[in-house]
């Protein structure tokens, strides 16, 4: 069951030629959890109706476009900490699985926070004890919806 709102305002321009054309504008691009802000600066009487669609229509696919897109999934945060010996096979084996890691601290030992999905936490987990040969210490920090990149 989704439970969406969706609102649009003209905000003192001509009926339908603002807040129309940016819902289009979200709606084909079948975005959700998202506040698209235009701000007009020059043009309104010189544009005309038209003009003025085509104008918040540009700008919102424009800064969709700029903006990227992501997702957001149920992930695990685990804090990591592992000797230095063991921090290139690690930081080798989360690229190749395009797992997300935070900056690691260095200290006498090396910590780095990771993000797992929440389906394949356990898996991972265990697949990277086997990796650093059971040598690391791991601590579940939290949960929380954490946004992932989209690729083509």
């Amino acid at each position: 069951m989704h439970n969406e709102t969706q609102r649009s305002s003209d905000d003192g321009e001509p009926s339908g030629t603002a807040g129309a054309p940016i819902l289009n504008v979200l709606q084909q691009e079948n975005l959700s959890n998202v506040l698209c802000i235009v701000t007009r600066y020059f043009g309104g009487i010189k544009l005309g109706a038209g003009g003025l669609i085509r104008a918040y229509g540009q700008a919102t696919t424009a800064a969709v476009n700029a903006a990227g897109r992501v997702v957001a999934i149920p992930q695990v945060n685990y804090q990591l900490i592992i000797d230095y010996d063991q921090f290139d096979i690690l930081t080798h084996y989360l690229q190749a699985q395009k797992i997300s890691s935070e900056q690691p601290e260095y200290a006498v030992q090396i910590t780095i926070s990771i993000w797992l999905d929440s389906d394949t936490a356990t898996e991972q987990l265990a697949n990277l004890k086997n990796l650093l040969s059971g040598r690391v210490q791991i601590k579940e920090i939290g949960q929380a919806f954490h946004e992932v990149p989209l690729t083509d």
